[in-house]
């Protein structure tokens, strides 16, 4: 899923949820225009031609007339004006107002790009201030060499009925509270207080079955933040170098703490509903399902193949991929259990 938006997964073959300026032209200045031989008769001088005008006398330069072919051919005459002259300075004229133009448009799409940008800081800072409100009322300590939360389940309840669980991955910034809507946009562009934010909440598939890691698949969603804040990560993981330093997801419901290993990160179309399938057919359909996926991972353990084969339950975290908007494909983490703690 994306800042922005973006596809998501849904049901029954739709698509699955992802949680310079401009240079203005240089206008042409006309020829230079040479300088006249004639100069204009002040009163009293005699202009050519012969006639005295008015006036007090002033010597003027005499010209020798032009023989018959040379004034049959005076447009080729070197005294005489360019033509496009006044059309020249009419063009430059309209370079200078396209030139304005354009700078304006530029100055307004820069204020426009301002602003959006301004708007998405205040939205992220919303956004981190609730979850930090939510996690300081909710984790009640952490435990173990991973700092695992112990989540207040019963202090969640009295923000949202729909909160189901927590995710929490060590050495990211992903640790935040889980909700499940009645459909699969209920969280998309909400904060489980039902407040509207961009970041929206990390929500469970509406198909799973609460609190989740009941299913064969437990699928989460998230969005893909500019601010690498939400399930940003996730698509990051993508870089095997960067999947490499996930070592443990903790899934955490009221009843149990799930502890989960990254087999692989894969990258599949917005379509590829069978990332939000919560059961399959059989054991083997669904290890058939795990194989395909592996076929698509950017980044993988050494032994996911394996793993693969062990699976039993799979927690698949989905987001956006890429930089690129709109974001067409997804990047799903698949992580098996390895381990449960029971809630103390």
């Amino acid at each position: 899923m994306a800042n922005e938006g973006g596809k998501h997964f849904k049901p029954k073959g739709q698509p699955v949820p992802g949680s310079g300026g401009v240079q203005a032209s240089r206008s042409v200045s006309p020829k230079p225009v040479p300088p006249s031989p004639y100069v204009r008769s002040a009163r009293g001088a005699q202009a050519p031609g012969g006639a005295r005008t008015s006036g007090a006398a002033h010597p003027v330069r005499a010209v020798r007339p032009m023989s018959g072919a040379s004034a049959s051919a005076g447009a080729s005459s070197p005294y005489r004006s360019p033509q496009g002259g006044k059309s020249g300075r009419s063009g430059k004229r309209r370079g200078n107002a396209l030139s304005n133009i354009l700078i304006a448009v530029g100055v307004v799409l820069l204020l426009a790009a301002g602003g959006l940008f301004v708007k998405a800081q205040i939205g992220y800072k919303k956004a981190n201030d609730y979850y930090n409100g939510i996690a300081e009322m909710a984790v009640k300590d952490s435990t173990g060499e991973d700092n695992v939360p112990q989540i207040d389940f019963d202090a969640l309840k009295k923000e949202s009925d729909d909160i189901v669980g927590w995710i929490y991955v060590p050495g990211t910034r992903i640790n935040y509270v889980v909700a499940q809507g009645e459909t699969n946009n209920t969280y998309l562009r909400h904060l489980p207080n039902g407040e509207y934010s961009e970041n929206g909440t990390i929500f469970m598939d509406m198909d799973g079955t609460a609190p989740g890691m009941v299913d064969q698949q437990t699928t989460l969603y998230g969005h893909h933040m500019n601010d690498g804040a939400m399930f940003e990560p996730i698509d990051a993981s993508m870089d095997q170098k960067v999947f490499d330093t996930f070592k443990k997801v903790y899934y955490i419901t009221p009843e149990m703490t799930y502890v989960l290993k990254p087999m692989f990160t894969m990258q599949v179309q917005d379509d590829y509903v069978d990332a939000r399938r919560a059961n399959f057919d059989s054991d083997k359909a669904f290890t058939q399902y795990l194989q395909a996926s592996l076929a698509q991972a950017k980044a993988s353990a050494k032994d996911a193949a394996a793993e693969v084969e062990k699976a039993d339950k799979v927690l698949t975290l989905v987001t956006c991929a890429g930089q690129i908007i709109p974001r067409t494909t997804r990047a799903g983490m698949v992580c098996r259990v390895v381990d449960t703690i029971a809630a103390q």
